[in-house]
Order: C-alpha cells, then sequence, then structure tokens
C-alpha cells in the first residue's frame, strides 16, 4: 500500500506487557474476550494511508502491506500516544464546576475546552484532572489484517461518511462527472453536520476525479 489509498483492514490493538485489548473491529474477538460492548460498532474500518487516520507508527507500517496480508505490529512509546507530560495534570478548585453536570467523582471523563481528561482524585475543595492520553506512555501491539484496496470512487465516498460516523448505507451517493453528490436523510443529518467541513475536504483531497462536492439534506413525508 501506499500514500493516498484507502485500504480496508481488520485490527486487534493491545498493550504491550498485559496483552490487554484496548481497541479491535472483530466481534467475535470482542465477544470471545469478554469486552463486547452492546451498541458498539464492530467491522472491517477503511482508511487512508498517510492521511492519519491511524495513530503516527502503525499508519507508516501500513505502507509496503499488501491485500491479504496479515502483520503483527509493535510500536514503541514514541510512535504511539508519546510519552506521559506531568504539565498535562492540572488542579483546578471545586467551585469551577459549580455550573457543570459532571460528577465530580475519580475515574471520571471529562471535556474541558476541546480538552479530554480523567478525574485522578476530589479532595479539600481541589479536583485533579490528567489530561495525557489514556495509553500515553505505553508500547502497543498491533494485530492487522488488510482485507483490500478500494479503487472506486464511489466506495472511496462511502468510506470517508462511515470514518466520520456517517451510515453510507442510509446516504445516496452519487458521481456525474467530477462532481460527487450526497444525499443525507434525516436520521444522518446531525451527524454529518458536526464533520462536514472535514468531510468534504478529504473527498476533495483524496479522491482525485472529484472537483465539486454537493450535500443535499433530504426529508420525506411521514406515514399516519
Amino acid at each position: 500500500m501506499e500514500n493516498n489509498d484507502f485500504v480496508k483492514i481488520n485490527y486487534i490493538g493491545r498493550i504491550k506487557g498485559t496483552n490487554e485489548i484496548f481497541d479491535l473491529t472483530r466481534e467475535e474477538i470482542a465477544k470471545k474476550e469478554g469486552i463486547y460492548k452492546q451498541g458498539q460498532k464492530y467491522g472491517p474500518v477503511t482508511i487512508i494511508v498517510g492521511a492519519g487516520h491511524l495513530v503516527k507508527g502503525l499508519d507508516q507500517a501500513m505502507r509496503g502491506l499488501k491485500a491479504g496480508e496479515k502483520k503483527s505490529i509493535e510500536l514503541k512509546t514514541a510512535d504511539a500516544f508519546g510519552e506521559r507530560k506531568a504539565e498535562r495534570v492540572k488542579v483546578f478548585t471545586a467551585g469551577q464546576f459549580k455550573n457543570s453536570d459532571v460528577p465530580l467523582v475519580p475515574g471520571v471523563t471529562i471535556n474541558m475546552g476541546n480538552l479530554i481528561g480523567k478525574i485522578q482524585s476530589v479532595s479539600g475543595g481541589r479536583v485533579r484532572i490528567d489530561f495525557n492520553h489514556p495509553l500515553a506512555g505505553k508500547d502497543l501491539l498491533y494485530e492487522v489484517e488488510v482485507l483490500e484496496k478500494i479503487d472506486k470512487k464511489e466506495e472511496k465516498a462511502k468510506a470517508l461518511l462511515d470514518l466520520y460516523g456517517v451510515d453510507s448505507t442510509k446516504t445516496g451517493v452519487k458521481i456525474s462527472g467530477d462532481t460527487l453528490e450526497i444525499e443525507v436523510p434525516e436520521t444522518e443529518q446531525e451527524k454529518i453536520a458536526r464533520t462536514k467541513k472535514a468531510i468534504t475536504e478529504e473527498m476533495l483531497k483524496y479522491i482525485k476525479e472529484i472537483k465539486t462536492v454537493k450535500i443535499t439534506d433530504i426529508y420525506k413525508k411521514k406515514e399516519r
């Protein structure tokens, strides 16, 4: 595989040393390992090599792999989520959260100004929050299976929709010349609204034949 290739993969990500699975695409493995989560979407994912859809070291390792190939890849901390940094652990007063609905309990995840952290401790009116990535400071192991390379323009567009959380099976995708038209039903409109700019930018960048993207909201009369 080369940069800008659309590739469908399965993978399992583990923490080296403990062998704990932190991410995976295969539902049967999740059930076997007792980590299956109801409502979570499982199944192969399509990524663009070199586009930063994967952690740095894994993205780099995709180059040179072939369809049908399976590979075990070890990532050192620097090529994964980096080292833990003391300056990313912050202390706040409990009063700063008086208007927040988030319970001030150790282990709770909190979003502050686009920074996501985990509450470490609450004591003496002070709240200690760790903004390091949960996998920072850890070496990782990935088992990757390359299922196929995607070449069709429509399939590339659908893959990008799915990658950004929009269900491509419910969304109309049509290409006429150098124009990509996307028809979005009501069920997917809120999802695409949050990521529309990123989706269109990547479609124009990585689907070389496309010069214009049209996104249209579709409303249908409800049966009574």
